[in-house]
């Protein structure tokens, strides 16, 4: 009884997590959809090509997808913003990187040499096994034959 009631109570603080999470989400909306839009845009052609690809598969679940996209609006909007702000940093980053910068001709490549050194494995020995002697009134060895 103790059990089901805190149930209970985990299942309605997690609704009340969630409606929180979603109600913030809805004030936010307006300025995270535009924000998003300005960061990538991308993301957006990419959720909708995505959407694109469900009708094509099967109608009833591009409508279903359609269908939760409009009823959990907010949280799409949340989602494709945290998307384009971690594709954006990503592809900073990779520009930044050193790998993918401009050689410039007669520039070598820092490198380190790695010796190949084989280590030395030591076998665990093990005794022989010892084959147990077959009974005469085993009938399980009788399925193998």
């Amino acid at each position: 009884m103790v059990g089901l009631l805190m149930l209970g109570l985990f299942l309605f603080l997690m609704y009340l997590l969630f409606q929180g999470i979603y109600r913030l989400a809805y004030i936010a909306m307006p300025v995270l959809a535009i924000a998003a839009l300005v960061i990538d845009y991308k993301v957006y052609v990419s959720y909708g090509k995505t959407l694109i690809k469900q009708f094509q598969k099967s109608w009833i679940w591009g409508i279903i997808s359609v269908g939760l996209t409009v009823m959990l609006m907010p949280l799409v909007v949340l989602y494709l913003f945290s998307k384009s702000i971690m594709t954006r940093f990503v592809l900073k980053g990779v520009k930044n990187h050193p790998m993918f910068q401009e050689q410039k001709e007669g520039d070598y490549l820092d490198y380190v040499e790695v010796e190949d050194e084989a280590e030395e494995v030591s076998y665990i020995e093990l005794p022989p096994v010892e084959e147990k002697p077959k009974d005469p009134q085993n009938q399980y060895d009788d399925y193998f034959k």
